[in-house]
């Protein structure tokens, strides 16, 4: 009767264990089954969603590129500017991603450093932005009509895509089974630890220390079962799946924090007055990412964009300096010191909204292991401000702090008003600039 009282007591833990963890071990076992049983899963919906945010964080080159890392930064060296973005997603019952709110700040670093040590009045060098996108559902191909799915007892060879992603998904839950019996072990070393230093604790309070315990493990065993899922798709190749597919939309709009104000006079013989635009900014981007195993990785953009412009933003005035000002026969020199903006311009001034639209095409080489790649952008203006503008770059994905967080840089090669409205006196070529961008992802992924 003692032997079998002690092999009772010696097996209370083992059960409690197996209690403890039995939750998880049905989610993983519910999960692989609703996945075998449909036809249209290859890996779990949480997977998917890890594995999408991989892949649209391919490009992110500006503020309007999306990403999924909660917050994330741009930097553009040539145009002096850094763009920093925090992420708040609206998550669906199936985790998938719905929809994405982005808040933002846009900085003009260079003419806000100028302004701070000139003393004068600030700019529109800061402004702020405000995003909303929708995420369409994307998918994974595998296993095309041609294929023949088949179980076969082979641990090693599978039959299909489909098959194969099963299989390693039982690898995955055998491999946590041997992590949960380690871990359980020493959650209950840890709680008898604490009833030997400190007997006054109850069994109520020592319960729910391992509780929370086993309750925090096993948050932590579902993320990483999915997370590797999510990887074993991404670098399996053609084992697991052809290609992918995602497209989302984004509204977007920009304001400014302080207003524009600018010194203009309309000839050299007249006095200068102030002049302020508030460049309110909407835009519409429309983007597609297809990824095909074999013949590497697309991203296209559509992008209808509408601001309010003004002629010097356009280019059409050009700063005068005081020397100009005086050798161009300028007589307002008294009030041109006194300018209490950064700026003084000569010539006819006006504010006028502006129309545009983009297109955007990037290519990602598969021999290169999708991480180089081209990128061809043209934007055309329309009303009173028209030109043809061309950019055409070298997206390169870097490793970052870590594998999950690539650092997106861009060589751009720019070319502005190539049908010659606003400049029709200068060369293609003189129109040409050299420029940069980084795109920085921090912190995790929003749905970790």
């Amino acid at each position: 009767m003692r032997n079998v009282l002690m092999l009772i007591l010696i097996s209370i833990p083992a059960m409690l264990v197996a209690q403890d963890f039995n939750s998880v071990r049905d989610s993983l076992w519910r999960m692989d089954t609703t996945i075998m049983n449909r036809k249209g899963m290859i890996v779990a919906n949480q997977s998917l969603n890890k594995y999408m945010g991989a892949k649209v964080a391919y490009y992110l080159a500006s503020s309007g590129d999306l990403s999924l890392y909660k917050m994330y930064a741009i930097f553009t060296p040539s145009d002096n500017s850094a763009y920093a973005a925090y992420n708040i997603p609206c998550m669906g019952e199936d985790n998938r991603v719905r929809s994405l709110t982005t808040v933002g700040a846009n900085l003009n670093y260079a003419n806000a450093m100028a302004t701070i040590f000139s003393q004068k009045k600030f700019q529109g060098n800061l402004s702020l932005s405000a995003k909303w996108t929708h995420f369409f559902r994307g998918g994974v191909y595998f296993d095309t009509n041609k294929q023949v799915q088949s179980r076969i007892s082979d641990f090693i060879i599978a039959a299909s895509q489909k098959e194969y992603m099963h299989r390693q998904r039982v690898i995955e839950r055998a491999i946590l089974e041997g992590q949960m019996a380690k871990d359980s072990t020493e959650i209950i070393r840890q709680v008898k630890l604490i009833r030997h230093i400190d007997s006054s604790f109850s069994r109520n309070a020592l319960h729910e220390i391992r509780a929370a315990g086993f309750k925090n493990l096993s948050s932590a065993y579902l993320d990483q079962f999915t997370s590797n899922e999510a990887s074993l798709l991404d670098s399996t190749g053609n084992q697991s799946h052809n290609g992918m597919h995602a497209s989302w939309v984004t509204f977007s709009f920009l304001v400014p924090a302080v207003t524009n104000s600018y010194s203009v006079a309309d000839s050299n013989s007249l006095v200068f007055n102030d002049k302020s635009n508030f460049p309110f900014d909407l835009t519409v981007l429309y983007s597609n990412l297809i990824e095909n195993r074999k013949r590497g990785v697309w991203f296209f953009t559509f992008e209808p964009h509408l601001f309010y412009n003004n002629s010097i933003m356009s280019g059409q005035l050009t700063k005068s300096t005081l020397d100009q000002y005086k050798n161009y026969g300028g007589t307002d020199t008294l009030n041109y010191l006194n300018i209490a903006s950064n700026d003084a311009y000569i010539g006819a001034y006006s504010n006028f909204w502006t129309f545009a639209l983009k297109g955007k095409a990037v290519y990602f080489f598969p021999w290169l292991n999708n991480s180089i790649g081209l990128s061809l952008s043209a934007e055309q203006n329309f009303g009173t401000y028209r030109p043809l503008n061309l950019v055409a770059g070298m997206p390169l994905k870097l490793s970052g702090q870590s594998a999950s967080n690539p650092v997106n840089l861009e060589i751009q090669l720019s070319f502005k008003d190539i049908n010659n409205t606003v400049f029709p006196g200068q060369k293609t070529w003189d129109k040409a600039s050299v420029g940069i961008s980084v795109g920085l992802p921090f912190d995790s992924i929003i749905y970790k």
